[in-house]
């Protein structure tokens, strides 16, 4: 059970849509749908090991003490669901301002359509704020074959990590944690486009214990779609350096 927790807690750290406006609290758009004055929302398909497919719907705002709730809704008109504001990643750019990301995983009917989801953003000053973001409901494959493969120990320290590619993805990220470390992530690496990884020298050690997974994605930002559609997360590839 312990393992089980740890495996959950390292996928979601992984890392990890309209409402009509009343009178008195009229909705304002910017001419990029996914952008307002207030941030950039997103949501997005993900595909995932353990679990069934869901939304990942985000806003991220430097604004964010003026934000009072943000609400999704599906192209027909229904609610999804509700940002949760007490779950939030902190960026904070050198020489710009700090910005939270507000993520939530939202269910993902059996009946969605492809369309507008809109993201209605209510703030603390009584306004009410529209972003949108197309969705084309598709499953990208999880990357299954590895290299360094989970329950594996490895002779030496790997100078490269190589994966099977994934249809329809064009770019991937890698997130590496230390499992002797409380598990703490000690490198993330850019997008890349080909299915293979060179590791920063020195950052494997022999005697050591990680976790990796692969985080593969249908595109790197579009007017359309967004920061990308969908992706996919690999099972946590778990292996040991010899001493």
């Amino acid at each position: 059970m312990k393992q089980d927790g740890k495996r959950s807690a390292f996928i979601f750290a992984t890392l990890l849509c309209a409402l009509s406006a009343s009178a008195q609290t009229p909705i304002v758009e910017n001419t990029d749908p996914h952008y307002s004055e207030l941030g950039f929302f997103d949501i997005h398909v993900c595909n995932w090991p353990d679990r069934p497919p869901f939304y990942m719907a985000l806003l991220s705002s430097a604004q964010y003490p003026n934000i009072a709730s943000v609400h999704v809704y599906s192209p027909d008109g229904k609610l999804l669901g509700e940002l949760d504001m007490t779950r939030y990643r902190t960026i904070a750019p050198p020489g710009k301002p700090e910005k939270r990301v507000f993520i939530t995983h939202l269910p993902l009917s059996t009946k969605a359509t492809d369309g507008w989801f809109n993201a209605t953003i209510k703030t603390r000053d009584g306004r009410e704020i529209l972003a949108k973001d197309y969705v084309v409901h598709t499953l990208l494959p999880i990357v299954r074959e590895a290299a360094p493969a989970g329950g594996r120990e490895v002779p030496n320290p790997p100078a490269e990590f190589t994966w099977s590619p994934v249809p329809g993805a064009t770019h991937y990220q890698i997130t590496l944690r230390d499992e002797w470390d409380e598990n703490r992530v000690i490198f993330t690496s850019a997008l890349v486009t080909e299915a293979k990884l060179s590791m920063p020298p020195g950052l494997l050690r022999h005697g050591g214990r990680y976790a990796w997974v692969i985080h593969a994605r249908d595109s790197n930002g579009g007017v359309l779609l967004g920061d990308f559609n969908h992706g996919s997360l690999s099972a946590p590839q778990i292996f040991s350096v010899a001493q």
